[in-house]
């Protein structure tokens, strides 16, 4: 690097102040907006020995008045006065901005050039800080011209800040402006505008301004300036009238005429100057001095001396129709034909038509419209009246001059655009009152409004439109208005709250099941969306999702009322609705009506309920209903015996399901090596208990009884066992059964004679009984023998399901006080009865059967188990079997064949499950009977009746008991 130097380079604004070899050329005053920035233009030079001291070390600094540094390029964000060296100073530019500019920065700036030890120092440059802006100026700053001058304004305004340059506008715009970045000689910049305009009367004293606009950099409020000039345009004689007027037949002319004439003879323009109209001929139609007697008669309505010519001329006619010039004449020297502008006027048949602003009408709905229909107004005493179609709201309506200072008549309507509107045709309609009288003319001028909008009166058509059946195809069409037009359609069911999206398109083919639910469309264009209103079609369909609810639903009592409620979806309703129970695979029908009322015993059984229409049928799940009952034991309970076992079955029913408890001589019998006993279901409700007794000690058995209870109550059963004799082999079988039946045909023989020996002698012949017996005979509590010395012989029927299971004691019901033969005390009182009812003598044997039923309770004595609580005492409903004999197998049949004269049962109407049978048998003359019993074992049989039939020889009354049962390997006779 060279050597250090020192140097001072002076500069000045508008010259290069030498100093040797060194100059520095920049502003000497710079005025600057506040808050925006100035950019110092700023060159300078050196001898050619130093310009290689200018490199990439050199900085620019610019201080102030005292000395303090502002700016530094080497660092500027880091300075006072934050801006950038935008010159090179290689190429010896220093031009710099500074930014931001505040009141406080108004102050004088060196500038100094370091390069390492080299040292320029410039002179000061003045900076001031403006609120506002200088103006800008105008050149030329005076416009004063002749008419149809050409003329060229330019505005030009500082532009210190060229990031933020003015921007310049005119008032009035005269027409096309062209705007620049000058540079002026001390090289900051200014922005210029240039309008040229040729000048007209219009503009004489005219205000014509310039204003500049400046944005600020650090975002405050815009600053703005303007300058003015008037403007003087100056004429020769020249006229102001329009070109060409058209006029209606019949009606007036209202010529707006203005002149202008030299300066030296406005002095001329007194009360003698006329207006005279001249047509193209030079022929005068109109003289202001004599207007009624003027070819076109009218009247000057204009001041001559204010250089005003307005004329009107009266019921013009097409004759009229030609070119018209003014000539001003003055009683001095004043005259001149102003024939260097010509007025055409056309007379024509019918009016001009009335124009609208604007002439089309594309706007979005919703949109504030101003419409206005202008109609000429040629005639000023009768203007056009105007009528807006259709009535779109209020409307004002004034005269206007034109440009030209012809007339013509508005009306504005202001309205709000609405779809209503769009396609409607707007029309303005301008009649017209002619002034010779003849008929009024009119005339309209009309567009066509295109309001945009989006979707309405979005609808929704179904067909078919009627009830349609499930699954059939319906197409459903959706139609809206909008503009633009709709571009898309979406199909919804209104699933509750919720949309479910079905499909797209104008038309949509969809199952009828598939829309069974309300539905909609929406559509769309490029403003919006619209929906139409839910719709529902009307699918026809047999009846569906039958169901049936159970009230009370939980469980129920046993015969207690419940209400089954059926209900299905169906259209058309469901007409009928029919219940039925499941019986396995029949249907048994229980009912009708949708509720149905019945017993919960009926149903216990599971059902459902089938609902129809017109169009089919649908039947409900099957349900069941949880009827809860008391224990029950089936009659199939048994007990079957072998050699070394004794089996036997106790079966029963309940619900809640019942637990089964055996008990052996009134003590609980549990499983031991003795007692086996096993469980097993039976169904839902039902239960099977088996016990088995190993090695039974035969003789030691007395009574079985089998216990069910639940919940709702408890039911017994008992078998008793007072004889168990050891089987007996096959061989012994076989030869005893030979040898009891061929006692039984020889008996049988016997009886038949003497029957028929008896029946010779009586001649006698009594009715025959036959007793069915529907219930079993029981052993009952407190088994008693019968007296043997009595009158009375009780004949207990009974089966034994196993061979070898010993027939149950002889069972005597307890006296009755309603019977007649009961008990010893009632003997004679038998006899005498009997004796009262054969007279004759004869013996003849009576038989009386009292049947006996007991519901006692249940002594303590007779069962070591107590089925309720210890020490208390209950009635007991039983079901009694003898030899494990149930009542359902019975069904005895007793042919009483003549002995019988009374049989009367005496179970009806009483709540037990115990019945006797006891036959008297009575004879008039003896008191002394033998009876006997035969047992004979034979082979299975399928017979299910008892004959019981009794023959009185001598001293011997002979009755025979025959009783089989299906499944029963025994037959039992009971013979007297």
């Amino acid at each position: 690097m060279a050597a250090a130097l020192t140097l001072l380079l002076i500069g000045c604004l508008l010259q290069s102040v030498h100093c040797g070899e060194f100059k520095v050329t920049m502003p000497q005053t710079i005025e600057v907006l506040r808050g925006s920035c100035v950019t110092i233009p700023c060159s300078f030079d050196i001898g050619d020995r130093f310009r290689s001291n200018l490199d990439g070390t050199c900085k620019v600094v610019w201080k102030n008045e005292q000395w303090t540094v502002v700016f530094n390029s080497s660092n500027p964000q880091s300075s006072a006065i934050k801006g950038n060296l935008t010159g090179d100073l290689t190429k010896r530019d220093c031009t710099t901005t500074l930014n931001n500019m505040q009141p406080e920065h108004s102050n004088k700036y060196y500038l100094r050039l370091e390069c390492d030890n080299g040292l320029f120092i410039g002179q000061k440059l003045d900076i001031s800080v403006k609120n506002d802006p200088l103006r800008p100026t105008l050149t030329p700053s005076t416009l004063e011209v002749e008419e149809g001058t050409s003329v060229s304004l330019k505005c030009s305004a500082p532009a210190p800040c060229l990031s933020h340059p003015p921007t310049l506008t005119w008032n009035p715009s005269l027409g096309h402006s062209q705007e620049t970045l000058e540079e002026n000689q001390e090289k900051t910049k200014v922005k210029t505008s240039v309008v040229t305009f040729t000048a007209s009367h219009l503009h004489h004293r005219q205000e014509i301004s310039c204003t500049a606009v400046y944005n600020k950099q650090d975002g405050s409020t815009e600053s703005s300036v303007s300058t003015s000039l008037t403007a003087d345009i100056s004429c020769p004689f020249k006229v102001i009238m329009p070109q060409t007027i058209e006029v209606l037949k019949g009606s007036c002319v209202t010529i707006p005429c203005s002149f202008d004439i030299k300066d030296e003879f406005k002095s001329n323009l007194d009360g003698t100057c006329k207006a005279m109209w001249k047509n193209d001929q030079d022929v005068v139609v109109f003289d202001s001095s004599y207007p009624q007697l003027s070819t076109i008669k009218g009247n000057l309505t204009g001041d001559l001396t204010k250089r005003d010519c307005t004329t009107t001329l009266n019921n013009m006619q097409s004759e009229h129709s030609n070119k018209y010039y003014l000539r001003l004449e003055c009683n001095n020297k004043l005259k001149h034909n102003f024939n260097e502008q010509k007025l055409d006027i056309t007379v024509k048949d019918d009016p001009l038509r009335p124009t609208l602003t604007p002439s089309t009408l594309e706007v979005e709905e919703g949109t504030s419209v101003s419409l206005k229909c202008s109609a000429p107004a040629p005639c000023l005493s009768h203007p056009p009246t105007l009528t807006c179609t259709p009535s779109l709201g209020h409307s004002q309506e004034t005269l206007e001059g034109n440009q030209d200072k012809t007339k013509v008549k508005t009306s504005v309507v202001t309205f709000t655009a609405s779809h209503l509107h769009h396609r409607q045709e707007i029309s303005c309609t301008a009649v017209y009152n002619k002034q010779d009288g003849s008929t009024e003319s009119s005339v309209s001028t009309s567009l066509t409004a295109d309001i945009s909008y989006l979707p309405k009166h979005t609808t929704v058509s179904v067909s078919p439109s009627g009830p349609v059946p499930e699954n059939s195809t319906v197409t459903l069409t959706c139609s809206s208005t909008a503009n633009p037009a709709v571009r898309t359609y979406t199909w919804y069911r209104a699933d509750g709250g919720q949309e479910t999206f079905i499909g797209t398109g104008h038309v949509l083919n969809i199952k009828a099941s598939e829309v069974s639910g309300p539905f909609f469309c929406k559509v769309e264009n490029d403003l919006g969306a619209g929906r139409s209103n839910i719709s529902q079609i009307d699918v026809q369909y047999s009846p569906k999702h039958t169901t049936v609810s159970v009230s009370p639903s939980g469980p129920v009592p046993e015969d207690s009322t419940v209400t089954l409620t059926c209900s299905s979806t169906a259209n058309p309703a469901v007409r009928n609705y029919t219940w039925y129970r499941a019986d396995g695979g029949q249907e048994t029908f229980i009912g009708t009506g949708r509720v149905l009322n019945i017993k919960a015993s009926e149903v216990s059984g599971p059902f459902f309920c089938k609902a129809e229409n017109d169009l089919g049928a649908g039947r409900s799940i099957i349900s069941q209903i949880d009827v809860q009952f008391a224990p029950q034991i089936l009659f199939s309970s048994y007990c079957t015996k072998t050699t070394d076992q004794l089996n036997c079955s106790c079966e029963t029913v309940g619900n809640p399901s019942p637990t089964l408890q055996w008990y052996l001589d009134g003590l609980p019998v549990n499983h031991s090596d003795t007692f086996a006993i096993s469980n097993e279901p039976l169904n839902e409700t039902g239960l099977r208990i088996i016990i088995t007794v190993n090695q039974p000690q035969w003789r030691n058995l007395s009574t079985l009884l089998c216990r069910s209870s639940n919940s709702l109550g408890s039911a017994t059963q008992r078998f008793y066992f007072y004889s168990l004799e050891p089987q007996t082999s096959a061989q012994y079988q076989v030869t005893l059964t030979v040898f009891i039946i061929i006692v039984v045909a020889l008996l049988v023989l016997v009886c038949a004679l003497l029957l028929v020996n008896r029946a010779q002698k009586t001649r006698h012949n009594l009715p025959k009984g036959t007793v069915a017996m529907s219930q079993l005979l029981t052993s009952g509590e407190g088994n008693e023998v019968p007296n043997t010395t009595e009158d009375d012989i009780s004949i207990n029927a009974s089966v034994l399901r196993q061979e070898d299971v010993a027939p149950p004691a002889a069972v005597s019901g307890p006296n009755n006080a309603d019977s007649a033969s009961s008990g010893p005390n009632n003997a004679e009182g038998a006899d005498k009865n009997l004796e009262k009812k054969n007279e004759g003598g004869s013996d003849v044997v009576y038989a009386n059967v009292n049947w006996k039923s007991k519901s006692k309770k249940k002594k303590k004595e007779d069962d070591a188990v107590d089925m309720d609580q210890p020490g208390s005492s209950y009635l007991e409903e039983e079901r009694c079997m003898v030899g494990g004999m149930s009542r359902k197998s019975v069904s005895n049949a007793m042919e009483m064949g003549s002995l019988y004269d009374n049989v009367e049962p005496r179970n009806v109407k009483k709540e037990v499950e115990c019945e006797y049978a006891q036959v008297q048998l009575k004879k008039k003359v003896r008191r002394n009977r033998s009876h006997f019993c035969i047992a004979l074992p034979i082979f299975k049989t399928i017979f299910q009746n008892v004959l019981f039939s009794c023959t009185y020889v001598s001293s011997f009354a002979f009755c025979c008991c025959f009783e089989t049962e299906f499944q029963m390997n025994r037959i039992m006779f009971h013979c007297f």
